[in-house]
């Protein structure tokens, strides 16, 4: 069994990540965050393994129990869903709670857009901050999903348009610091990275993926 794994960062210190398994991308500075980096791949970009993954930085901060060889005996079927978040609640109703509303109707927008049938809404667990492996045909189409997902949000109808515009009731460690003005111009989290979490989510579910 053979693993690549993508390391997406900002600006961190990324030096104890040296592995030659591990693929280190400097992450665009956009609206969705870690999820950018599925505009900046492209399938030739894919290499040849049996298992293809998504890292951050943060992943040993969140998960003091995993290390860098352990990532590697990861054994996906077809996903390795390397961060679980409040398993026995429905993810669509713990992130409408937590965000509102307005998520709900981005994300079922999104969905439609997409051919996903509604019927998987709060179907599925919630796991978070794209971290995970997977099966290299199961990447590759993801790859291909999140794109059109990308591409969707991209280029709303107004109506989805002023929604994305709005407060993503997202109280994370950026707040108050004037970075999100400096990058974003306005002072709180877009949505962008919270829809892609979730479609991730969707997407495991879709592929009966088993951890």
């Amino acid at each position: 069994m053979t693993t690549k794994i993508f390391l997406a960062y900002h600006d961190e210190d990324i030096s104890q990540f040296n592995h030659p398994d591990i693929i280190p991308i400097k992450l665009d500075q956009s609206e969705y965050f870690e999820s950018e980096i599925f505009r900046m791949l492209s399938p030739d970009m894919i290499p040849e393994a049996d298992n293809i993954g998504i890292i951050t930085p943060s992943i040993f901060k969140k998960v003091p129990s995993l290390n860098l060889e352990a990532l590697f005996t990861q054994n996906p079927n077809p996903f390795a869903k390397l961060l679980l978040w409040m398993e026995h609640i429905p993810c669509d109703s713990i992130t409408a709670k937590q965000h509102g509303q307005m998520y709900m109707v981005l994300y079922i927008w999104l969905l439609e857009e997409l051919n996903i049938p509604l019927t998987i809404v709060n179907k599925y667990k919630g796991f978070y901050s794209n971290m995970w492996i997977t099966k290299r045909p199961i990447f590759l189409e993801y790859l291909s999903l999140a794109k059109q997902a990308i591409k969707c949000l991209d280029s709303p109808p107004p109506h989805i348009h002023y929604a994305l515009k709005t407060d993503s009731i997202y109280r994370g460690k950026l707040i108050g610091t004037g970075i999100l003005e400096k990058r974003f111009g306005k002072p709180y989290y877009p949505w962008q990275p919270f829809i892609m979490e979730r479609l991730i989510c969707a997407f495991a579910y879709i592929k009966e993926a088993t951890c």
